[in-house]
Protein backbone atom coordinates (compact mmCIF):
# COMPACT_ATOMS: atom_id res chain seq x y z
CA UNK A 1 0.00 0.00 0.00
CA UNK A 2 1.29 3.45 -0.83
CA UNK A 3 1.28 6.25 1.70
CA UNK A 4 -2.09 7.86 2.35
CA UNK A 5 -1.82 11.64 2.60
CA UNK A 6 -4.85 13.50 3.96
CA UNK A 7 -5.20 17.24 4.40
CA UNK A 8 -8.13 18.53 6.42
CA UNK A 9 -9.52 21.98 5.59
CA UNK A 10 -12.31 24.09 7.01
CA UNK A 11 -12.99 27.06 9.21
CA UNK A 12 -11.82 27.22 12.81
CA UNK A 13 -13.67 24.82 15.11
CA UNK A 14 -15.17 22.78 12.26
CA UNK A 15 -13.66 19.47 13.36
CA UNK A 16 -10.23 19.23 11.70
CA UNK A 17 -8.39 18.20 14.86
CA UNK A 18 -11.14 15.79 15.92
CA UNK A 19 -11.14 14.09 12.51
CA UNK A 20 -7.35 13.82 12.52
CA UNK A 21 -7.34 12.21 15.96
CA UNK A 22 -10.18 9.82 15.10
CA UNK A 23 -8.44 8.61 11.94
CA UNK A 24 -5.11 8.35 13.77
CA UNK A 25 -6.63 6.20 16.51
CA UNK A 26 -8.43 3.96 14.01
CA UNK A 27 -5.46 3.54 11.65
CA UNK A 28 -3.12 2.74 14.54
CA UNK A 29 -5.61 0.14 15.79
CA UNK A 30 -5.25 -1.46 12.36
CA UNK A 31 -1.45 -1.59 12.77
CA UNK A 32 -0.67 1.40 10.55
CA UNK A 33 1.99 3.97 11.32
CA UNK A 34 0.56 7.47 11.41
CA UNK A 35 2.17 10.88 11.28
CA UNK A 36 0.32 14.08 12.11
CA UNK A 37 1.97 17.20 10.70
CA UNK A 38 0.35 20.30 12.13
CA UNK A 39 1.14 23.58 10.36
CA UNK A 40 -0.12 25.55 13.35
CA UNK A 41 2.28 23.67 15.64
CA UNK A 42 5.15 24.54 13.29
CA UNK A 43 4.19 28.21 13.44
CA UNK A 44 3.73 28.09 17.22
CA UNK A 45 7.20 26.58 17.61
CA UNK A 46 8.62 29.52 15.65
CA UNK A 47 6.67 32.02 17.79
CA UNK A 48 7.96 30.46 21.00
CA UNK A 49 11.56 30.44 19.74
CA UNK A 50 11.22 34.13 18.82
CA UNK A 51 9.61 34.94 22.21
CA UNK A 52 6.50 36.23 20.45
CA UNK A 53 4.24 33.81 22.32
CA UNK A 54 4.50 31.91 25.61
CA UNK A 55 4.88 28.13 25.54
CA UNK A 56 1.18 27.31 25.88
CA UNK A 57 -1.31 25.19 23.95
CA UNK A 58 -3.36 26.81 21.20
CA UNK A 59 -6.51 25.87 23.08
CA UNK A 60 -5.32 28.06 25.99
CA UNK A 61 -4.49 31.12 23.87
CA UNK A 62 -6.34 34.40 24.01
CA UNK A 63 -7.81 35.91 20.85
CA UNK A 64 -4.78 38.26 20.63
CA UNK A 65 -2.36 35.35 20.96
CA UNK A 66 -4.22 33.44 18.24
CA UNK A 67 -3.96 36.51 16.04
CA UNK A 68 -0.19 36.62 16.67
CA UNK A 69 0.00 32.98 15.56
CA UNK A 70 -1.92 33.82 12.38
CA UNK A 71 0.18 36.92 11.70
CA UNK A 72 3.50 35.08 12.15
CA UNK A 73 2.29 32.31 9.84
CA UNK A 74 1.50 34.93 7.20
CA UNK A 75 4.91 36.58 7.67
CA UNK A 76 6.71 33.27 7.16
CA UNK A 77 4.60 32.39 4.12
CA UNK A 78 5.13 35.85 2.62
CA UNK A 79 8.89 35.43 3.05
CA UNK A 80 9.32 31.77 2.01
CA UNK A 81 6.25 31.22 -0.20
CA UNK A 82 2.61 30.49 0.50
CA UNK A 83 3.23 26.75 0.14
CA UNK A 84 6.22 26.71 2.53
CA UNK A 85 4.55 24.77 5.35
CA UNK A 86 2.61 22.44 3.07
CA UNK A 87 5.85 21.46 1.32
CA UNK A 88 7.48 20.89 4.72
CA UNK A 89 4.57 18.64 5.73
CA UNK A 90 4.68 16.59 2.53
CA UNK A 91 8.48 16.28 2.68
CA UNK A 92 8.50 15.26 6.34
CA UNK A 93 5.73 12.70 5.76
CA UNK A 94 7.67 11.16 2.89
CA UNK A 95 10.89 11.22 4.92
CA UNK A 96 9.21 9.53 7.88
CA UNK A 97 7.72 6.84 5.64
CA UNK A 98 4.51 6.52 7.65
CA UNK A 99 1.54 4.62 6.25
CA UNK A 100 -0.85 7.49 6.90
CA UNK A 101 0.18 11.15 6.97
CA UNK A 102 -2.27 13.88 7.90
CA UNK A 103 -2.25 17.64 8.17
CA UNK A 104 -5.11 18.89 10.34
CA UNK A 105 -5.04 22.47 9.12
CA UNK A 106 -4.74 23.27 5.44
CA UNK A 107 -5.80 26.90 5.10
CA UNK A 108 -4.83 28.15 1.62
CA UNK A 109 -5.49 26.95 -1.92
CA UNK A 110 -1.77 26.65 -2.63
CA UNK A 111 -1.42 24.36 0.41
CA UNK A 112 -4.30 22.21 -0.80
CA UNK A 113 -2.77 22.06 -4.29
CA UNK A 114 0.55 20.96 -2.77
CA UNK A 115 -1.24 18.04 -1.11
CA UNK A 116 -3.16 17.14 -4.24
CA UNK A 117 0.01 17.31 -6.37
CA UNK A 118 1.76 14.98 -3.90
CA UNK A 119 -0.97 12.38 -4.45
CA UNK A 120 -2.93 13.28 -1.35
CA UNK A 121 -6.56 14.09 -0.80
CA UNK A 122 -8.09 17.20 0.68
CA UNK A 123 -11.19 16.95 2.83
CA UNK A 124 -13.37 20.00 3.44
CA UNK A 125 -15.12 20.05 6.80
CA UNK A 126 -18.19 22.15 7.47
CA UNK A 127 -19.95 22.71 10.74
CA UNK A 128 -23.42 24.18 10.60
CA UNK A 129 -25.59 25.75 13.24
CA UNK A 130 -28.98 24.13 13.88
CA UNK A 131 -30.59 26.66 11.51
CA UNK A 132 -28.26 25.54 8.67
CA UNK A 133 -26.04 28.63 8.70
CA UNK A 134 -22.26 28.11 8.89
CA UNK A 135 -20.80 27.99 12.37
CA UNK A 136 -18.38 30.90 12.88
CA UNK A 137 -15.84 30.59 15.68
CA UNK A 138 -15.94 33.59 18.02
CA UNK A 139 -12.14 33.55 18.47
CA UNK A 140 -11.23 34.19 14.81
CA UNK A 141 -11.82 36.87 12.23
CA UNK A 142 -14.34 35.12 9.94
CA UNK A 143 -13.14 37.16 6.96
CA UNK A 144 -9.43 36.39 7.35
CA UNK A 145 -7.96 34.69 4.28
CA UNK A 146 -7.05 31.68 6.45
CA UNK A 147 -10.77 31.24 7.13
CA UNK A 148 -12.07 31.91 3.62
CA UNK A 149 -9.45 30.78 1.08
CA UNK A 150 -10.76 27.24 0.74
CA UNK A 151 -14.48 27.91 1.11
CA UNK A 152 -15.08 27.36 -2.60
CA UNK A 153 -11.95 25.42 -3.52
CA UNK A 154 -12.85 22.01 -5.01
CA UNK A 155 -11.81 19.45 -2.38
CA UNK A 156 -12.06 15.76 -3.18
CA UNK A 157 -14.30 15.00 -0.20
CA UNK A 158 -16.71 16.97 2.00
CA UNK A 159 -17.91 16.16 5.52
CA UNK A 160 -20.59 18.16 7.28
CA UNK A 161 -21.96 18.17 10.79
CA UNK A 162 -24.93 20.12 12.08
CA UNK A 163 -24.33 21.60 15.52
CA UNK A 164 -20.65 22.16 16.28
CA UNK A 165 -20.83 20.29 19.57
CA UNK A 166 -21.61 17.00 17.79
CA UNK A 167 -17.97 16.02 17.33
CA UNK A 168 -18.75 12.30 17.53
CA UNK A 169 -20.66 12.33 14.23
CA UNK A 170 -17.91 14.09 12.27
CA UNK A 171 -15.29 11.71 13.73
CA UNK A 172 -17.34 8.72 12.54
CA UNK A 173 -17.60 10.27 9.09
CA UNK A 174 -13.82 10.80 9.05
CA UNK A 175 -13.06 7.17 9.92
CA UNK A 176 -15.51 5.94 7.28
CA UNK A 177 -13.88 8.23 4.71
CA UNK A 178 -10.41 7.01 5.72
CA UNK A 179 -11.54 3.39 5.27
CA UNK A 180 -12.83 4.28 1.81
CA UNK A 181 -9.58 6.04 0.86
CA UNK A 182 -7.46 3.18 2.22
CA UNK A 183 -9.41 0.64 0.18
CA UNK A 184 -9.40 2.86 -2.87
CA UNK A 185 -5.63 3.47 -2.86
CA UNK A 186 -4.45 -0.05 -2.07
Amino acid sequence: MSQILIGWSGRARHGKTECTQAVKTFAESEGKTVGVYDIGAMILETCIKQNRLPNIKRTDMSRDQLQTLIDVGKEIKNHFGQDYFAKRVVGKAQEDGVDVAMCPNLRLAVEAETFRNAGGVVVRLSSLNKDGSPYISPDRDPNDVTETSLLFWPAQFYLTVVDPVDAEWIKRQAVTLYRYIAGYTS
